[in-house]
């Protein structure tokens, strides 16, 4: 699980880029919520918060034991966050160029000027989640 000081560091909305797709997190336990395990073994989405350090989703292992496990099969484990420490802005402002010219082809122009956190917010509008 993430440490307390961890995600007190993460500025949410949590980003997930996964191809042309983005998905914005309001908080960082919305984020831990929404991927199956699977998915996030996969490991083809990019996962940024909104100050551009990158994150790694990782399935903690589900408790051991019980009655129910041994009936029903062991449950998924569950998803969580962790910070990679890198910072990658220049990446984080790209993906979400290229995702907001999609949106609103006529604002390609404009986009180039703004700063992060303005191409966060815009960019929120189209990709919020819950």
């Amino acid at each position: 699980m993430i440490s307390s000081r961890e995600a007190a560091e993460l500025v949410p909305p949590i980003i997930l880029v996964d191809g042309q797709d983005v998905m914005m997190f309001v908080s960082v336990s919305d984020a831990e919520r929404f991927p199956e395990p699977w998915a996030v073994e996969d490991g083809s989405a990019e996962r940024f918060d909104s100050k551009a350090r990158k994150l790694a989703f990782y399935v903690e292992p589900p408790p051991q034991g019980g009655i129910l496990s041994r009936l029903f099969g062991a449950r998924p484990g569950r998803v969580r966050i962790s910070a990679e420490g890198l910072v990658e802005e220049e990446r984080l402002r790209a993906v979400l160029r290229r995702y907001l010219s999609i949106r609103q082809p006529d604002s390609a122009a404009k986009l180039s000027s703004k700063s992060l956190e303005e191409l966060v917010a815009e960019a929120y509008r189209f990709a919020k989640t819950r």
